[in-house]
């Protein structure tokens, strides 16, 4: 989770947008604060099984599973930035 939340402020940093995104690292309460994102993501916790909400807008929009979900969320977030700021500002966001 740290190294995902980390990767994930260091590209938006490099894109100066004024977007927030949370990374919580647990089930119980990351629901809940990542509804207060821009976009957020509930990963799952040790021993859980690997499902992770994401929240777009404070609403539920999706639940990612399996062995890929930072991947997925890294471009969910492209997309997001994409489609809120337009063509171009997806770049650092996406690699």
């Amino acid at each position: 989770m740290i190294k995902v939340a980390s990767e994930a402020q260091r590209r938006l940093e490099a894109e100066n947008l004024p977007i927030q995104v949370a990374v919580m690292g647990c089930i119980v309460n990351g629901p809940g604060e990542s509804k207060h994102a821009d976009i957020g993501i509930s990963l799952p916790g040790t021993g859980e099984q690997p499902a992770a909400p994401v929240f777009i807008d404070g609403a539920k929009a999706m639940t990612l599973r399996g062995p890929n979900i930072a991947n997925e969320f890294k471009a969910i977030v492209a997309d997001y930035i994409e489609q809120r700021f337009g063509s171009g500002k997806t770049g650092a966001a996406a690699e």
